[in-house]
């Protein structure tokens, strides 16, 4: 109940039966809503007036006085608090408008959900599903190596790296059989069999080896080997050797490891036990999860990592429970400096095994946090390919740049590298040694910038995080803050950000007190600053400010010389990702590449490549390999930007020959996300065309 009550949107406006159809536009326009209920005197639901009701009372020509009821749906899902989430989205799937109405016992509206909704809860819940895994996964004693059916090496962790002396770099994307020595993986994916306590050599070192094959749908994807070190883990291997078989999937694999393992929310819930934590409790996983952790003995070790942030490894040394001698290691989950949860892993057994667990429980960190602010170091000038002579200027006017202090502007259309350029400037500076941090101004509520920026003190406002937060410009201290898409920023943060670039000083919110800043700024956008000045949209004395140094970066089709260095480029670093030997276009690719306009520069370049080397089945790009659109010479491609002017989007959208969709629509048998691939365009871009074509 608490999770429909919490994804459902609230207080939305009802109609009522002889409402006109004036007064529903108007409300679905302010609400931003995709459907309005339409309840009886009574307040019980009857119905729903949808965006696509709206062209229906448009095409039958009707006047906006109309009553709302001779145009709505009677095909409403009505959904109840206490229904599963698994009924809810069942009932929106099949609901032609996907809106549901949340019904009261007296027959109300409560609120609303739509598949939208829906499909946001389930990535949020895939995304701290794979966070909890990666964090188990890189804190496992053992080394683990993930293979698919090619035997290619897919991940690994990093005690795998530890223990075989490689780093995860070398090994991602090889063969299996480069680095073991006696194995034959077909007749394991052949017979869909485990095996257990196997010797296995790899990589020149002695290990005692599981294989666990993962079926989907009954089909085998691939295989998990998890390995000790033979010589060093000696304690280790009778353990080892006594798992039971493995299920077929990740989760199965915390089942069997040494540790007992509980996962919980940040505020105490537990998320994850496996057996062996049960078995250590003394109690089952179904009186576990999804419960809270006090009255438990642990609770309070927890609970001090949940609040302080900082892991505890061994604490309080060897304890004792239900006659059990233990040690414990807490991790806290950690994303975008905010805490997400906890690992919780406990050894119980013999002194002679806790002393060996002991030594590996030190060597734990708490590395966990998903830094999407760390010190850049990989992006240099040998990335920026190009040939042109104007290009080549630029490149060496950005190296001399890169030695000083000045703010830098980058302009050009979207996909000319700016991001790139603006990297490899940081990385030959001064700075290099300290962070480069990245900011996408349209990609932050405007309303939420500020506190970005600058960060908030302790309690600055309701929801803040009880210890504040630096911003961006404290995070960037001593090195470089790129500012993305400047051209997006709102007039206020506008001002406070030309005051801490002339002051160098920046206030957080809700605090009195000013800190110093040695951050050097580099801004970019794709629009013209210049005209926005003129409109009053961009401040003057910013952009002069910003515009101290001026990078402006050609489109693509204005430097065709460049396309092949840099499809020779693409391909090379693709084929290692890819293991692939692709060597070359072949001339009537090259053809294509050189008369094509690029509207999405060389991003979109880099896009064409990847989908052509994973297609390719030779040791060069062919025809067939490149998207429908390329193909195709009749089918138009979006417009430059340059030649948008005040024509509105609409009228400039791709528009695709009715027939070539018809045929790829036989050729993917029906299948609309396959055919969409075939055309090289995303799967609404092809329903918009199949709803215009009436096909």
């Amino acid at each position: 109940m608490q999770q429909i009550e919490h994804l459902m949107k609230k207080n939305i406006p009802l109609l009522q039966l002889g409402d006109s159809l004036e007064k529903a536009i108007n409300l679905l326009r302010i609400q931003k809503l995709d459907a309005l209920p339409i309840v009886d005197k009574t307040g019980s639901l009857i119905g729903a007036f949808t965006k696509a009701n709206i062209m229906d009372a448009y095409l039958a020509g009707v006047s906006i006085s109309e009553p709302v009821e001779n145009y709505c749906t009677s095909q409403v899902a009505k959904l109840h608090l206490d229904f599963p989430l698994s009924l809810v989205k069942a009932r929106l799937m099949k609901n032609p408008t996907g809106n549901g109405f949340v019904i009261g016992n007296n027959g109300t509206v409560l609120g609303m959900l739509d598949k939208s909704t829906m499909v946001e809860n389930l990535l949020v819940e895939n995304e701290q599903l794979l966070m909890r895994i990666d964090t188990l996964c890189n804190n496992y004693f053992a080394g683990i190596i993930f293979l698919d059916t090619n035997n290619q090496i897919k991940d690994v962790n990093r005690m795998a790296e530890n223990i075989l002396g490689i780093s995860d770099n070398e090994l991602i994307g090889r063969s299996f059989y480069d680095v073991a020595e006696n194995l034959d993986m077909n007749d394991i994916y052949l017979n869909s069999f485990d095996m257990f306590g196997l010797k296995l050599r790899i990589n020149g070192v002695e290990t005692i080896s599981n294989i666990s094959v993962i079926n989907y749908k009954s089909t085998v994807i691939g295989a998990i080997i998890t390995f000790l070190n033979a010589e060093s883990n000696y304690l280790f291997l009778e353990k080892f050797d006594q798992l039971k078989r493995w299920d077929k999937s990740f989760r199965t694999v915390l089942n069997v490891i040494y540790e007992s393992v509980l996962v919980t929310d940040n505020k105490g819930k537990i998320l994850y036990v496996n057996k062996a934590l049960c078995e250590f409790l003394g109690k089952p996983g179904d009186d576990l999860v999804g419960k809270s952790i006090n009255g438990l003995a642990i609770s309070s070790s927890i609970y001090r990592v949940l609040h302080s942030g900082i892991a505890l490894k061994e604490e309080a040394g060897i304890n004792k429970l239900n006659g059990r001698l233990y040690v414990m290691s807490i991790i806290p989950i950690i994303k975008r400096d905010k805490i997400q949860g906890s690992v919780c892993m406990i050894a119980y057994h013999s002194i002679e095994e806790l002393t060996e667990v002991s030594k590996r429980l030190l060597q734990l960190e708490s590395n966990t946090i998903d830094n999407t602010e760390k010190t850049s170091g990989s992006i240099t000038f040998n990335y920026f390919i190009t040939m042109n002579n104007y290009m080549q200027n630029l490149k060496e006017e950005a190296k001399l740049a890169a030695k000083g202090k000045s703010t830098i502007l980058i302009t050009g259309e979207s996909g000319t590298g700016k991001e790139v350029i603006a990297e490899a400037i940081h990385n030959a500076s001064p700075r290099r040694g300290k962070p480069l941090i990245t900011v996408n101004c349209a990609a932050i509520p405007d309303n939420l910038l500020e506190a970005e920026f600058f960060g908030y003190a302790p309690g600055a406002f309701t929801g803040a995080d009880k210890r504040g937060k630096k911003g961006k410009f404290m995070a960037a201290d001593g090195g470089t803050l790129f500012l993305d898409e400047i051209g997006d920023m709102s007039l206020n943060l506008q001002s406070k950000l030309l005051r801490v670039l002339e002051n160098k000083r920046v206030e957080p919110v809700g605090s009195n007190e000013s800190i110093a800043v040695d951050v050097r700024i580099m801004a970019a956008t794709n629009q013209d600053l210049n005209a926005k000045v003129i409109t009053g949209e961009f401040r003057q004395d910013l952009y002069y400010r910003l515009n101290v140094i001026n990078l402006q970066l050609l489109p693509l089709r204005q430097r065709k010389e460049d396309i092949i260095p840099l499809v020779e480029f693409f391909i090379n670093k693709f084929n290692r990702g890819q293991n692939k030997q692709i060597k070359a276009l072949s001339n009537e690719v090259r053809q294509i590449f050189l008369n094509y306009g690029w509207p999405g520069n060389v991003r979109e370049l880099a896009n064409i490549v990847e989908r052509a080397t994973t297609y390719a089945s030779g040791n060069q790009i062919e025809l067939k390999d490149l998207p429908l659109y390329l193909r195709e010479p009749h089918i138009k491609t979006l417009p430059h930007p340059s030649t948008l002017k005040n024509e509105t989007i609409s009228n400039q959208i791709m528009e695709l020959n009715k027939e070539t969709i018809k045929k790829a629509l036989n050729d993917a048998k029906g299948n609309k996300s396959e055919a969409a691939k075939m055309l090289g365009i995303s799967r609404t871009w092809l329903y918009e065309n199949i709803r215009k074509y009436d096909l």
